[in-house]
C-alpha cells in the first residue's frame, strides 16, 4: 500500500499459485445396480499455474465515510472429478479465472451507532467449471465441464443498527444477474442460462444481545432470518428451487476466550434442495438439513 496523499491511498498485490494433483478414481457398486455407472477404475495427472494482480484505490472521504474501488483477477485451480467421461477416460477439466471490478463505500452515523455499506460489482469469467449430465440417459455420464465466458453483476447493501445498550439491528440486501454467456458441450448449449446457486435477490435480517453480568458472565442472544428467491440447482436449468427462508437462533454465555451457547439452524424447517442430478431419465434431489438443534463450546488461545 502507498498513501498517495492524506485520504488517497492505492494498494496493490501480485499472488502466484502452482497446484499438482496426481488422483485415482473408483466407481464401484456393491449392491449391483450400477447407480453410479459401471464399475470402473481410472487416473490421472494435472498441473496447473496462475499469476494474479489486484490494484485498489481508498479514499478516506471524511472521519466516518470510505470510498473504494478495486480489480482483482480470481483463480480456480482445475482438476479431475469423481466422474468418468466418455469412452472410459478420467474426467478432466481446466482451471477457470476470472476478472473482479467493485466500487462501494463504507459509512457510519449518528456517532457511529449506524452503519451502512453498499457495493457495485461485476465479474467476468472464462472457463468457469460447472457439473452437467453429458446424457440424462446415461448415468455414467455426468461431468464437470468449462463454460468458454460467464457474468455475474449486481449490487448489495447492509447496515448495522445499535438500538440500544446490547441490541443491535443488522440488515441487508442484495441483487443478482448470473449467466453462462457461452457455453456449448456437445450437442447441448447452455448459453443464457442461469449459473447455479444464485439467486436474483437475497435479504437478510438479524438481532444480536449482549448483557454484561456481575460474575464476569456475557449472556447473547443471535437470530436471524435469511431469504433466497428462486435459483437453479444446475447449468440446465431442469429444476429451480423455489425461494427460502430460513432462521437460524443461538442462546448462550461467553467469558474471556471460551464460549457456551445452544442453537438452532433451519427454525421453520423449511425443505428445500441443496444438490439435484438427473439418471438413467429420472429427477434426483439432494435435501438440505431440516431443523437442527445442538450444543457447542468454543475456546481460543
Amino acid at each position: 500500500g502507498y498513501r498517495l496523499t492524506t485520504a488517497l491511498e492505492l494498494s496493490a498485490g501480485l499472488r502466484y499459485s502452482y497446484e499438482h494433483k496426481d488422483a485415482e478414481v473408483d466407481i464401484i457398486s456393491p449392491s449391483g445396480n450400477n447407480f453410479f455407472g459401471t464399475p470402473t477404475q481410472v487416473s490421472g495427472k494435472a498441473s496447473f499455474q496462475n499469476i494474479s494482480p489486484e490494484i485498489g484505490l481508498s479514499y478516506q472521504v471524511n472521519p466516518q465515510a470510505l470510498a473504494y474501488g478495486r480489480i482483482s483477477r480470481g483463480f480456480k485451480s482445475g482438476g479431475i472429478s469423481q466422474f468418468v467421461d466418455s469412452g472410459g477416460t478420467v474426467n478432466e477439466y481446466d482451471p477457470e479465472t476470472s476478472w473482479n471490478y467493485e466500487i462501494g463505500a463504507k459509512t457510519s452515523w449518528l456517532q457511529d451507532r449506524l452503519h451502512l455499506n453498499a457495493a457495485l460489482f461485476y465479474v467476468d469469467w472464462k472457463d468457469q467449471q460447472a457439473r452437467v449430465n453429458v446424457d440424462p440417459l446415461i448415468p455414467t455420464l455426468r461431468a464437470i465441464r468449462n463454460a468458454a465466458a460467464a457474468s455475474s453483476y449486481g449490487f448489495e447493501i447492509d447496515g448495522a443498527a445499535q438500538i440500544s445498550k446490547g441490541l443491535t439491528l443488522r440488515a441487508g440486501y442484495g441483487f443478482l444477474k448470473a449467466e453462462y454467456d457461452d457455453f456449448v458441450d456437445g450437442a447441448t448449449d447452455y448459453s443464457g442460462n442461469d449459473q447455479p446457486f444464485a439467486p436474483n435477490h437475497s435479504a437478510s435480517v438479524g438481532l444480536n444481545w449482549n448483557k454484561q453480568l456481575e460474575n464476569g458472565l456475557t449472556l447473547f442472544a443471535d437470530t436471524g432470518y435469511n431469504y433466497r428467491s428462486s435459483y437453479a440447482l444446475d447449468a440446465s436449468g431442469a429444476y429451480r428451487q423455489d425461494p427460502t427462508h430460513i432462521v437460524n437462533t443461538e442462546l448462550g454465555f461467553k467469558s474471556g476466550h471460551w464460549q457456551f451457547s445452544i442453537w438452532a439452524k433451519n427454525l421453520l424447517d423449511e425443505v428445500y434442495l441443496k444438490g439435484y442430478f438427473q439418471n438413467g431419465g429420472n429427477h434426483f434431489g439432494v435435501p438440505a438439513e431440516t431443523r437442527t438443534f445442538g450444543i457447542s463450546f468454543k475456546t481460543e488461545w
